[in-house]
């Protein structure tokens, strides 16, 4: 079984991929057991507090497209939190944030620039997953969004 890295209003997420790595992940992609996605970016990597939003696996994969700016990402989410890590998943504090500060978003209107082999077959799979749901879904298509 997979090590949860997050507690968030009660459910665990559990780290998907990595996208940005320096020392200590500062950007990632984590799921929770419903197969929700969250997007996590390390702001303060002296105090580890991070930002959190839930998101939505299109436009992951429009960020990793550079379709659309990392800080929409983020900007957009209905759910948002901070939180800052503590020694293991139960001793973190998180809070809910109506909204993110300017200063712990990215540049606004930067785009994602870190597209390595990993990263580029983790959105080729995001790819796949992404055409499987619409066929299932079949016309529906903004239902799996």
């Amino acid at each position: 079984m997979k090590k949860a890295c997050l507690k968030i209003s009660g459910k665990y997420l559990f780290l998907e991929q990595v996208l940005v790595y320096f020392d200590l992940p500062l950007f990632f992609i984590c799921k929770d057991m419903a197969e929700n996605r969250f997007a996590v970016l390390c702001y303060d990597d002296e105090d580890l507090n991070y930002i959190v939003a839930e998101v939505s696996l299109k436009d992951i994969v429009k960020m990793l497209q550079n379709e659309i700016p990392m800080d929409v990402l983020f900007t957009s989410a209905r759910q948002k939190w901070q939180y800052q890590a503590g020694v293991d998943v139960e001793t973190t504090f998180v809070n809910p944030v109506r909204n993110f500060e300017n200063e712990q978003l990215p540049t606004k209107g930067s785009f994602f620039g870190a597209l390595n082999a990993e990263v580029s077959g983790y959105l080729q799979k995001l790819k796949s997953e992404n055409s499987v749901l619409l066929e299932r879904v079949g016309n529906k298509k903004l239902a799996v969004y």
